[in-house]
């Protein structure tokens, strides 16, 4: 037996011993009762399945007979399983209300609705697959057959009984370990790190700041152990040279306007700068670490001054009360450098703590935000406290100043031609919130680009970070789709939902037969305002009031590392849940270059495209993987995907070969169940019949799961299409996932993450 298996043993026998109330034998109401919800519609024939000698009871060793089937058994007896699971009254077929019970189970764990004529033509179609003498019966031979087709469905299959399992604490213990592996392992990954060439930029900026350090360090060290001073003050002068380095160099990393003219640059090519994020927030880390060792210096020569003084002041007097017994800080201010360092630590603190992610990530954006703009303070007293500061941050402070300058809102507004408003907004299923602004003439973005937005009803001070998810030809509006995932986020969900109860009139339906809310503007009674919006006529001023009450502040917009797809010879996009908002920016802005470039027969009017067109620059391919929770969040970008695909119909040709799209659902229609297994081939079974996927409606079919990143890079691999990038926006979990993937594969890997 595994280590698995032996688990389960043991988990069973303690269940055992917890459930048999009497008898020796668990009966079959204590047996159901291990059964989570999901599964207890097959309990009572799982039970006779398992109760061999048929005494109406199951006895331990029984049931770890039975589970051995589960955990260590065969495919063929995990089928077998699996089909007298079905056939519930033991007749040795399945008929179709047998597998009207099991699949109906199955959608309805997996949160499915579906129509009723729907449900029946896949029950008819997996019949007629597996029914192959006709009989209106599935004998286990016939249902074996049928599998065979689909041999990847069976290896994983175990029944669900979460009880059964303490699956929590081993997910614990594992974590420990994991910890406690990273630790010894810490030198090993750093020389794994450093071998990857995807860490290649990160490596040379780290090499770059540790050598600018160290010289910065080593000079300021020198400069006054040559005249005497004591190691503590040899210390304090030190870290506080390379913090005067420090403080300036970490406003580099944000600012926006900057980077993306970096980005746009060809250098990026061979230099990315995709984790700039990270590493301003690593300098602050190093800000904070250096601010301790230059304030313990300090104060460890402050008691080497006093003792010399033969107690004729005290520390406190030093450190904290009286300035003029030091000539420390700016000489418009001699004498306060302890005061203004004492001042610089707390607001460091600040700024440190309330940064960390149990503060920004969990709903309190706000005080994130508000406590960083203290930075504006810290620069303050960082003039006044190191003499020498303002030589460092003269250069970065100027384009800080001139961002800053450029995003003061009258500046902006005549700089793009004028403001912009909320044209229509729509609640979307999985709480993500679509809104369509209003695109100023001068606002200009590239496919993947983000903005910051303020939308004053909802918040007069906050700015919030969001990727436009329309392409850049469309000149009317720019778009963007919101995941609620804070106060701000869920505040403009209910708002557009509570317009939306308002103008009860302007609620649609959306192509899945799920009702979709559609908002134009506040309070819009007026159906003709409706119509001069929606079919594109001239804004009246009634218009225009009305829609000054949705009025949108930008900023923006700035480059992702998303820039780079059409500078890589194959593309490899991966979106995980809202994060494939800049590849719908990017695909949408693929098919408009497409069409532009399509050349048309003047006798026949056929159309075609014969080469790829030089607007897709260098790329050759691109591979679009999306990976959701659920079935019901690919609704988000239906439209744009079935454009996709009707343009691989038009063009059977080269963007056929150009163009490749797989979609993957990760929490309904688990792998290893054992109802889903069967419905996922009957899923499969109507797709290869129809080539339309029942849950989404397109061409493309959606995979239940996670992907075999293993398969999916091997096979990008072997089409040999160029250089292969990778670009990922999702969670950070999943990143580092693709990330050891991409150093396997040797391909060159930007992330986006949030």
């Amino acid at each position: 037996m595994g280590s698995t298996t032996l688990e389960w043993v043991k988990s069973i026998e303690e269940k055992f011993k917890d459930t048999v109330k009497s008898v020796g034998a668990i009966t079959y109401e204590e047996f159901s009762e291990l059964f989570g919800n999901d599964e207890k519609v097959h309990a009572n024939r799982i039970f006779e399945i398992f109760d061999k000698d048929k005494s109406g009871t199951v006895s331990m060793g029984e049931l770890i007979d039975g589970f051995r089937v589960m955990i260590d058994g065969s495919q063929e007896e995990k089928l077998k399983f699996m089909f007298d699971v079905a056939d519930i009254n033991g007749n040795g077929t399945i008929d179709s209300d047998e597998l009207d019970i099991m699949f109906a189970s199955s959608l309805k764990e997996a949160n499915i609705d579906i129509s009723d004529d729907v449900y029946e033509r896949l029950i008819e179609t997996f019949m007629s697959e597996a029914d192959s003498d006709d009989d209106g019966m599935i004998t286990y031979e016939e249902l074996r057959d049928q599998f065979k087709a689909y041999p990847e469905l069976l290896p994983n299959m175990t029944l669900n009984i979460p009880g059964l399992l303490p699956a929590q604490s081993k997910k614990q213990t594992q974590v420990g370990r994991r910890s406690m592996l990273n630790l010894f392992n810490a030198p090993i990954n750093f020389i794994s790190w450093c071998k990857n060439r995807n860490n290649r930029s990160n490596l040379i900026l780290l090499s770059l700041f540790i050598l600018v350090n160290v010289v910065i360090f080593g000079e300021a060290a020198y400069k006054w152990r040559s005249i005497g001073s004591n190691w503590f003050l040899v210390i304090a002068r030190g870290h506080g040279a390379t913090l005067n380095f420090n403080c300036s160099l970490i406003v580099v990393f944000v600012l926006r306007e900057f980077l993306t003219y970096l980005r746009s640059c060809r250098f990026t090519k061979f230099f990315q700068i995709d984790e700039n994020i990270d590493i301003h927030r690593h300098i602050g880390y190093i800000i904070a670490f250096q601010a301790v060792c230059h304030t313990v210096a300090h104060i460890g020569n402050a008691h080497h001054v006093v003792k010399n003084k033969n107690g004729d002041f005290t520390m406190l007097d030093l450190l904290l009360t009286n300035p003029h017994l030091t000539s420390l800080g700016h000489p418009w201010v001699a004498g306060t450098a302890f005061q203004s360092g004492w001042m610089l630590g707390l607001i460091l603190l600040l700024m440190v703590l309330l940064s960390m992610n149990f503060v920004r990530r969990q709903g309190h954006f706000q005080v994130f935000y508000f406590s960083h703009l203290l930075y504006v303070v810290f620069w303050g007293f960082l003039l006044l406290h190191g003499p020498r500061f303002w030589k460092f941050f003269l250069l970065p402070a100027s384009l800080f100043v001139y961002e800053k300058v450029m995003n003061l809102e009258t500046i902006r507004t005549a700089f793009y031609g004028g403001k912009s408003y909320i044209k229509e907004a729509r609640v979307l299923t999985s709480k993500v919130t679509h809104l369509k602004i209003t695109r100023p003439p001068n606002f200009d973005y590239e496919p993947g680009d983000y903005v910051f937005i303020r939308i004053p009803a909802l918040a007069k001070m906050e700015w919030h970070p969001f990727t436009i998810s329309s392409a850049p030809e469309e000149k009317e509006t720019f778009s963007l789709h919101i995941r609620s995932a804070g106060n701000w986020t869920n505040k403009l969900y209910k708002f557009i939902e509570n317009q939306a109860r308002i103008n009860d009139d302007n609620v649609s339906v959306a192509v899945s037969g799920r009702r979709k809310t559609t908002v134009a503007c506040p309070n819009m009674n007026n159906n003709n305002l409706q119509e001069e919006m929606t079919q594109g006529k001239p804004m009246s001023e009634k218009l225009q009031n009305e829609l000054k009450l949705f009025e949108v502040s930008i900023e923006g917009p700035y480059g992702t590392p998303t820039r780079a797809i059409f500078r890589a010879e194959h593309a490899v996009l991966i979106g995980a849940g809202i994060g494939v908002t800049p590849f719908a920016s990017i695909l949408q802005s693929i098919i408009n270059r497409y069409r532009l470039s399509k050349q048309c027969c003047p006798r026949c009017e056929h159309t075609w495209t014969g080469v790829l067109p030089p607007t897709l620059m260098e790329l050759k391919k691109v591979n679009f993987i999306w990976i959701n929770r659920d079935h019901k969040s690919f609704e988000w970008f239906a439209e744009m995907l079935a454009q996709m695909e009707l343009e691989q119909g038009e063009e059977q040709g080269e963007f056929d070969k150009f163009f490749e799209m797989e979609m993957y659902m990760t929490k309904e229609l688990h792998q290893n169940r054992m109802r889903s297994i069967a419905l996922q081939m009957a899923l499969q079974t109507l797709h290869k019949s129809t080539k339309k996927d029942l849950l989404t409606g397109l061409k493309t079919r959606l995979q239940s799961g996670r992907p075999n990143w293993d398969k999916v890079f091997k096979n990008i691999q072997a089409q040999k299409n160029g250089r292969v990038e990778v670009f990922f926006c999702g969670a950070p979990a999943l990143s580092e996932i693709l990330e050891r993937y991409c150093a396997k594969y040797d391909f060159i890997y930007h992330k986006e993450s949030f």
